[in-house]
């Protein structure tokens, strides 16, 4: 079975990305325009 990972445009609050990982497959990269939402995905 492969590792599944998830890349996340317009990331916002972070909620794909954290769903994503709750879910086992693992957040690669965020992109917005918000440093607050990058910082809320770079705590992953």
């Amino acid at each position: 079975m492969h590792n599944l990972t998830l890349g996340s445009l317009f990331d916002g609050s972070g909620g794909f990305p954290l769903g994503g990982l709750l879910s086992g497959i693992t957040p690669v990269w965020g992109v917005s325009m918000s440093k607050l939402a990058l910082d809320s995905f770079l705590s992953y």
